[in-house]
């Protein structure tokens, strides 16, 4: 697969690959300029394809218009295709574990997060309190060595977007739950209490404190 890097792309456009996914990043001034250069990726990825002995599946290939900008529409996104096949539009897709959509806005992302969060806390919580109930900082050290670090997977794709207050906001929110539970206040406490009681750095400083961290470290 490493071989795919090393073909001509137009400017603007770039090819990661993980295991045997392919994502084209495409950038565009219009439609028009990113379906060119689309139908042009992808007629050297089939004949890349073709010289390993290797072929792309239509029914899992997927294309995510970036609307944010207000210059692509899925209601007419750009039209690419594979042999005649036009690819399907899509207005979130699942990658590398985080859940990307059109906006860049990641809500379905931080909604499942926030389901799977407050499973965990509860099922954590569960055996904590079976096992070892007379140790009563447990659950802030299980918060700091697994919740936590699940809940900023992926900040190296969402953490340039901290700048959107309902991403800050949805981040804060993932934390009440454990919070809760670190400190034993009531469910009606609002979550910059408990942040500030527990001690806790809010979810969105510590998210840009990561991302930023990973720049610098990518430099």
């Amino acid at each position: 697969m490493d071989t795919a890097f090393d073909l001509p792309l137009p400017q603007g456009s770039h090819i990661q690959v993980y295991a045997d996914d392919i994502v084209v990043v495409i950038r565009g001034k219009d439609k028009e300029e990113i379906e060119t250069k689309g139908n042009t990726i992808l007629e050297k990825l089939l004949a890349w394809g073709a010289e390993h002995k290797l072929s792309f599946n239509i029914e899992k290939t997927f294309q995510m218009p970036i609307t944010f900008g207000g210059r692509l529409n899925l209601r007419n996104p750009p039209i690419i295709s594979i042999n005649n096949h036009t690819i399907q539009v899509v207005n979130n897709i699942k990658y590398l574990g985080v859940t990307w959509d059109c906006c860049l806005t990641f809500t379905k992302h931080f909604k499942a997060l926030r389901d799977k969060t407050d499973s965990l806390t509860y099922k954590l919580s569960t055996v904590a309190n079976e096992f070892y109930s007379k140790r009563s900082g447990l659950f802030r050290k299980i918060y700091y060595g697994a919740i936590e670090p699940y809940l900023l997977f992926g900040v190296g794709a969402w953490g340039n977007r901290l700048k959107l207050k309902n991403i800050r906001d949805s981040l804060n929110s993932l934390q009440r739950r454990p919070l809760i539970k670190i400190t034993k206040a009531y469910r009606t406490i609002s979550t910059e209490s408990l942040q500030v009681i527990s001690g806790v750095v809010p979810l969105d400083i510590k998210a840009k404190r990561e991302f930023l961290a990973n720049s610098y470290s990518r430099q």
